[in-house]
């Protein structure tokens, strides 16, 4: 028996975010789908096709308050970019 999931593409998305933590809120014991709001907005500015760049300027505006790495940043945009093809 085989089960097909299909994730929508915030989905996707909070689930890199909730492995990235870069806030570290599960240190502070908050719930899993504590990224689905930068989630939602990073799915809503990007496209399945969309470039790193472009990928990396909507982290950088959903997580707008906090410093980021930017090595950090360009890993997580490329883990964005390859899930959004699949």
């Amino acid at each position: 028996m085989k089960i097909k999931i299909h994730l929508s593409k915030a989905e996707k998305i909070m689930a890199l975010l909730n492995q990235w933590d870069p806030e570290n809120r599960y240190a502070n014991g908050e719930e899993l789908r504590s990224y689905s709001y930068e989630g939602e907005t990073i799915a809503e500015s990007i496209r399945s096709n969309s470039k790193t760049e472009t990928i990396e300027k909507a982290i950088r505006e959903a997580f707008s308050e906090v410093e980021l790495v930017d090595d950090e940043v360009k890993a997580i945009a490329g883990y964005i970019e390859r899930a959004m093809r699949k």
